[in-house]
C-alpha cells in the first residue's frame, strides 16, 4: 500500500513537472524493504527436507518419488550444491518444482534432463523435457501461465537470467543462471 501511494506521488508530481528525489528514494526504500520481508516470508516456507539436508538431496527426494509416481525418466547432472546461500537454494527448488509441475501436467513429456553446474561462480540451472512445448511468446505477458512467470520472477529477485525455449511438438528449454 506504502509504495502504491508512494507512486501515485511521483506520478503526479511527474505530471506537474516536477521530479521528486525524495520521493522516488523513499520508494526505492520501500521496494527494498518488501524485497527482504519477501526473502523473508520465502525463508520461513522452506521445506524441511531442504532445510535440512540441502538442494542436491531434496532434488533427489522428490526426483525418486517421481520415478515411482510417474512413468518419466530422468537424466541428472548435480554438484554437490555446496556453498550456496539458503535463499538462492530455495529459489532453485522452487523453480525446478515448477518446471516438473509443467512438464507432468501440460507437456505429455517421457524424459525430463536436469543439471545444476557451478562455473566461474555462476550457478547454473538447466531444465530439459521432451514434451509438446508451447508458444512462449504467448507467456511473456500477464496473461500468460502463473507458473512461468513465478519462475521469471524468482529468478529476477536475485539478479538472475532467465531464458525459457520452447516451440509446438519440440520440448521446453529453461536456463536459469545466478550468479553467486
Amino acid at each position: 500500500m506504502a509504495i502504491k501511494l508512494s507512486l501515485a506521488t511521483i506520478i503526479a508530481r511527474t505530471s506537474e513537472g516536477k521530479m521528486d528525489k525524495e520521493a522516488l528514494n523513499e520508494t526505492s526504500e520501500l521496494v527494498d524493504e518488501l524485497t527482504n520481508s519477501l526473502r523473508e516470508i520465502s525463508y520461513a516456507l522452506m521445506p524441511s527436507v531442504l532445510r535440512d539436508y540441502g538442494l542436491i538431496p531434496a532434488i533427489k527426494k522428490d526426483i525418486k518419488i517421481l520415478q515411482k509416481t510417474t512413468s518419466l525418466k530422468f537424466e541428472l547432472n548435480l554438484y554437490d550444491g555446496y556453498g550456496l546461500a539458503g535463499d538462492i537454494e530455495l529459489t532453485l527448488y522452487r523453480i525446478i518444482q515448477e518446471f516438473l509441475n509443467n512438464s507432468i501436467k501440460h507437456s505429455n513429456a517421457t524424459e525430463i534432463e536436469l543439471s545444476l553446474t557451478l562455473e566461474n561462480n555462476v550457478v547454473i540451472l538447466k531444465l530439459k523435457d521432451n514434451g509438446v512445448g508451447f508458444d512462449v511468446n504467448s507467456f511473456n505477458s500477464l496473461e500468460g501461465g502463473q507458473g512461468v512467470l513465478n519462475m521469471r520472477y524468482r529468478t529476477q529477485l536475485h539478479n538472475g537470467l532467465f531464458h525459457l525455449e520452447s516451440s509446438k511438438n519440440s520440448g521446453t528449454i529453461l536456463l536459469v543462471k545466478f550468479p553467486i
